[in-house]
Protein backbone atom coordinates (compact mmCIF):
# COMPACT_ATOMS: atom_id res chain seq x y z
CA UNK A 1 0.00 0.00 0.00
CA UNK A 2 2.79 2.65 1.13
CA UNK A 3 4.84 2.28 -2.87
CA UNK A 4 1.10 3.99 -4.25
CA UNK A 5 0.35 5.66 -1.81
CA UNK A 6 3.92 6.86 -2.52
CA UNK A 7 3.60 6.99 -6.23
CA UNK A 8 0.26 9.36 -6.14
CA UNK A 9 1.35 11.66 -3.80
CA UNK A 10 4.93 12.01 -6.16
CA UNK A 11 2.77 12.19 -9.66
CA UNK A 12 0.12 14.76 -7.58
CA UNK A 13 3.12 16.85 -6.52
CA UNK A 14 4.93 16.99 -9.74
CA UNK A 15 1.70 17.98 -11.49
CA UNK A 16 0.96 21.05 -9.14
CA UNK A 17 4.95 22.00 -8.97
CA UNK A 18 5.46 21.53 -12.61
CA UNK A 19 3.01 24.35 -13.42
CA UNK A 20 4.18 26.82 -10.34
CA UNK A 21 7.39 27.79 -12.45
CA UNK A 22 9.24 27.93 -15.66
CA UNK A 23 12.61 26.33 -14.29
CA UNK A 24 13.26 22.88 -14.26
CA UNK A 25 12.75 21.29 -10.89
CA UNK A 26 14.70 18.18 -9.58
CA UNK A 27 12.84 15.45 -7.56
CA UNK A 28 14.70 12.76 -5.55
CA UNK A 29 12.80 9.55 -5.34
CA UNK A 30 13.84 6.93 -2.85
CA UNK A 31 12.68 3.53 -4.07
CA UNK A 32 13.25 -0.07 -3.89
CA UNK A 33 14.91 -0.56 -7.05
CA UNK A 34 16.65 -3.76 -5.68
CA UNK A 35 16.01 -6.62 -3.41
CA UNK A 36 12.58 -8.05 -3.40
CA UNK A 37 10.70 -5.41 -3.46
CA UNK A 38 12.38 -3.89 -6.58
CA UNK A 39 9.51 -4.61 -9.34
CA UNK A 40 7.28 -2.25 -6.84
CA UNK A 41 10.20 0.49 -7.04
CA UNK A 42 10.71 -0.09 -10.85
CA UNK A 43 6.48 0.87 -11.04
CA UNK A 44 7.57 4.32 -8.64
CA UNK A 45 10.22 4.85 -10.99
CA UNK A 46 8.09 4.28 -14.43
CA UNK A 47 5.08 7.05 -12.83
CA UNK A 48 7.57 9.29 -11.66
CA UNK A 49 9.18 9.21 -15.20
CA UNK A 50 6.14 9.92 -16.94
CA UNK A 51 4.61 12.21 -14.64
CA UNK A 52 8.46 14.55 -14.78
CA UNK A 53 8.27 14.05 -19.08
CA UNK A 54 4.59 15.89 -19.01
CA UNK A 55 6.33 19.01 -17.42
CA UNK A 56 9.87 20.74 -16.87
CA UNK A 57 10.73 17.96 -13.95
CA UNK A 58 13.53 15.93 -13.29
CA UNK A 59 13.98 12.88 -11.52
CA UNK A 60 16.38 11.42 -9.05
CA UNK A 61 16.23 7.72 -8.39
CA UNK A 62 18.10 6.74 -5.06
CA UNK A 63 17.89 2.88 -4.76
CA UNK A 64 16.92 2.28 -0.58
CA UNK A 65 15.98 -1.63 -1.25
CA UNK A 66 12.81 -1.15 1.00
CA UNK A 67 15.34 -1.16 4.13
CA UNK A 68 16.05 1.20 6.63
CA UNK A 69 19.43 1.59 6.48
CA UNK A 70 18.39 2.13 2.71
CA UNK A 71 16.06 5.12 3.29
CA UNK A 72 18.66 6.61 5.54
CA UNK A 73 21.69 6.31 2.89
CA UNK A 74 19.18 7.59 0.37
CA UNK A 75 18.35 10.55 3.26
CA UNK A 76 21.39 11.49 3.02
CA UNK A 77 22.07 11.57 -0.21
CA UNK A 78 19.10 13.92 -1.21
CA UNK A 79 20.51 16.62 1.53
Amino acid sequence: MRPWTTTIAVLAWLSVAGSASAETLLVGVAAPLSGPSAILGKQIEAGATMAAEASDTEVRMIDDACTADGGAAAAREFT
